[in-house]
């Protein structure tokens, strides 16, 4: 469960840094390559970091789905067979 919240939590934060970036990147001219990707990558950090300490903590809650039937725990087991015929 922790690991699911973390993955989407990274994910949403990836979204809102590609935002950010899309509109760092077309104010950025005139500097050569490493330069503008430096100053960009500063921005960006900056960004998310302000960002990060703006926003109020939210509550997450991840319903109990409980196990999958018995049956479907036989599918890995079955594919394993496969795949060992084939081979």
């Amino acid at each position: 469960d922790r690991l699911a919240v973390r993955m989407v939590l990274t994910l949403e934060t990836v979204v809102e840094a590609q935002q950010i970036l899309r509109q760092r990147k077309s104010a950025e001219t005139g500097l050569n390559v490493i330069a503008r990707i430096g100053n960009v990558a500063a921005d960006l950090f900056q960004s998310v970091i302000s960002r990060a300490e703006q926003t109020p903590c939210q509550a997450i809650e991840i319903p109990d789905y409980g196990h999958p039937p018995v049956y479907q725990w036989f599918y890995p087991l079955l594919l394993g067979v496969i795949f060992w015929l084939a081979g």
